[in-house]
């Protein structure tokens, strides 16, 4: 690190503030690789399209087991945050899965959970490391990893959320946080901020009031989350529908 700030300068090496000019500039450059990935695989033949999922979903899972064992180095381990008990670090499996396997099951946790939550972390991201260290690349990229599954999902293989998938979505939220809210408290921690701690960057659970109370009401409002990410994806089906048989349709309208 020393090397990097001698070189390079600039307090940005060591400290990330959220709506900074690098904030800025790290959301856009997540967005352009997203963009990036996506557009390689509409514009691939099959058979390459799915060389290139693949090679997108195990880097994932390369990227995360470096994470995983990193955090639990005896340098690094705390229990405050190195247990794999934070949302992102949960999804993240199923954005693989999602790109490795045909699981809808995968598909539909990563676009309801990856879309309708992780991605918070893009606004109000919960640490402070700079670009110099090993905490800030693991958040970034994991975040990327989720949100640009998802999107790739949709864009590239097609993936359409159904009532169905929403009450899966749903349902196995609600028990992964019950589970998650009980460890929490066994363990006196905070992890997807269904704990009694605080972080060092303020988020909208923030304003969901005290612990425990605040708990049922971040599940209500995931769960709501999900129910307008499904209207919104039939809200946007519907008028695709309506734009394609308009030509269609004004054709058939003066052939008669």
């Amino acid at each position: 690190m020393q090397w990097f700030e001698t070189q390079f300068g600039g307090a940005w090496l060591r400290e990330f503030h959220a709506y900074s000019p690098l904030h800025a500039v790290t959301v856009g450059a997540c967005a352009l690789v997203i963009a990036l990935a996506c557009a390689i695989g509409r514009r691939s033949p099959e058979a390459r399209e799915r060389r290139v999922r693949l090679a997108l979903g195990w880097s994932i899972v390369a990227f995360q087991l470096f994470a995983a064992v990193w955090r639990l180095l005896p340098a690094q381990f705390d229990l405050n945050e190195s247990l794999p008990l934070h949302l992102c670090r949960i999804v993240v499996w199923a954005a693989a899965l999602s790109l490795l396997t045909d699981s809808r099951r995968a598909r539909t946790l990563c676009f309801f959970w990856g879309l309708g939550l992780s991605t918070q972390g893009f606004i109000t991201p919960m640490w402070n490391h700079g670009v110099a260290s090993v905490e800030f690349w693991m958040f970034w990229v994991s975040h990327a990893q989720i949100a640009g599954a998802a999107v790739y999902c949709l864009s590239v293989l097609g993936y359409r959320p159904t009532r169905s998938d929403l009450l899966i979505a749903s349902v196995t939220g609600v028990l992964v946080a019950g589970g998650v809210f009980t460890l929490n408290m066994a363990l006196g921690t905070n992890y997807s901020y269904l704990g009694a701690g605080q972080y060092e960057n303020r988020c909208v659970v923030d304003l969901l009031g005290p612990w425990p109370w605040r708990a049922p009401v971040m599940v209500a409002g995931a769960v709501a989350i999900f129910g307008l990410l499904y209207g919104a994806s039939v809200a946007v089906r519907s008028v695709v529908r309506v734009a394609r048989r308009g030509p269609m349709a004004g054709r058939v309208t003066e052939a008669a």
